[in-house]
């Protein structure tokens, strides 16, 4: 789909305009829908994402991704409903990894720190050359306290693409944790550097990374 790239290239109404279009021809469009859905919760528009992502699930009930995106979409509105929907995706499809950075921030924002760090350490283990992977798990860390393994995997998701913004942020968010105050300045300049939208768009804070969103 081209809304796949205008997704890519920040153009997100552009792209909600051709998967409107596409929708309209075809309303069990099921990549459609999908792509739809992650447009939607790019602009922070939940209930419009959950729609979609919902009808794509019933169009095709055996699709790990969109029973991914209707857990990430679950857990970004703060929804009881994300641990089993992540739960779902999971079983869907094993093999994919964010379902499992969904899956450990459901378990964790339930109150299950321990357990949402070893279903993060599951994806990172199917995707270990990927920065995003280990972006997640320090994030994840991060959340359950785990201070230590939250830096290394940040610093691994640098090692692997250096210009990484979200794991920048992330170690930014660290240090200023720890009133390093300087070292976090740096790491912020630097991710201002790589990608100033992204990281003013963070605000100076870890993002929750579930999956090029």
């Amino acid at each position: 789909l081209r809304a796949e790239h205008l997704l890519d290239i920040e153009r997100t109404d552009d792209a909600l305009k051709l998967l409107q279009q596409a929708i309209a021809a075809d309303p069990t469009h099921v990549d459609a829908l999908c792509t739809t859905a992650r447009a939607y919760l790019r602009k922070g528009e939940t209930d419009d994402a959950l729609r979609a992502a919902e009808t794509a699930l019933s169009q095709d009930p055996a699709s790990g991704y969109a029973a991914y995106l209707r857990a990430a979409v679950l857990l970004t509105a703060g929804s009881p409903f994300a641990l089993p929907a992540a739960e779902l995706a999971v079983r869907l499809d094993p093999e994919f990894w964010p379902s499992y950075g969904t899956l450990a921030g459901a378990l964790v924002k339930n109150g299950y720190p321990a357990q949402a760090l070893e279903i993060a350490k599951q994806g990172v283990a199917l995707a270990p050359h990927e920065a995003a992977a280990h972006t997640m798990l320090g994030g994840i860390a991060d959340d359950a306290r785990q201070r230590k393994l939250a830096e290394s995997a940040y610093r691994e998701a640098l090692r692997l693409k250096p210009d990484y913004t979200a794991a920048r942020v992330g170690l930014a968010a660290l240090q200023f944790d720890r009133w390093r105050v300087r070292t976090a300045a740096a790491e912020l300049t630097a991710a201002a550097a790589d990608d100033p939208v992204a990281a003013a768009a963070a605000g100076g804070l870890r993002t929750l990374i579930t999956f090029g969103m």
